[in-house]
């Protein structure tokens, strides 16, 4: 079997890791800040909201669909994995990408 990313994934995989190191791991303490100030377990962070604005903006949202719509590409499952092993670095990531 090939195990080779299109080049549909290559360019997410791209397109994924500066997101992440741009705007999710640096919001991960401002997502828990907000959370604590709360006082409510259920809360829903602002930064998350301007999470998901952002990725659906960068056409990084709803990632693990088998069909491309107008927010995802339409991935494989092989193609999806390195994908998913890259928001698994963040505890905040999946939902930020609806994943």
């Amino acid at each position: 079997m090939d195990f080779e990313l299109s080049d549909t994934a290559k360019a997410l995989h791209e397109q994924l890791t500066m997101f992440l190191h741009e705007r999710v791991l640096p919001a991960e303490e401002v997502y828990e800040e907000e959370l604590r100030e709360s006082d409510d377990p259920h809360h829903r962070p602002a930064v998350m909201e301007e999470l998901k604005a952002v990725a659906r903006e960068r056409g990084l949202w709803n990632l693990f669909l088998p069909h491309g719509t107008e927010w995802n590409q339409g991935l494989s499952n092989l193609d999806y994995a390195p994908l998913a092993e890259l928001t698994g670095r963040s505890h905040i990531a999946p939902e930020a990408l609806n994943c």
